[in-house]
């Protein structure tokens, strides 16, 4: 093997790897974004049930204000 060959297959294991190496970080990028995704949606149903909740504990505390003013009549 002559110097032209071993420079040749260097650069393409450089290549090789440089390749790997950007795969690599897109993977990466995309489970975090997926992993951001799953978190928002998990927000997203936390922010939701608390709303129900709030609405349902001010739905209740009318209908208890209401009942009392029956009560003091």
């Amino acid at each position: 093997m002559n110097n032209k060959e071993k420079r040749g297959k260097e650069i393409k294991n450089e290549d090789i790897n440089n390749m790997n190496l950007r795969i690599k970080n897109v993977s990466k990028w995309k489970t975090m974004r997926y992993l951001d995704k799953v978190e928002e949606n998990a927000n997203k149903i936390r922010y939701e049930d608390s709303i129900i909740k709030t609405r349902e504990w001010l739905k209740h505390l009318k209908f208890e204000k209401l009942a009392n003013r029956s009560y003091d009549n």
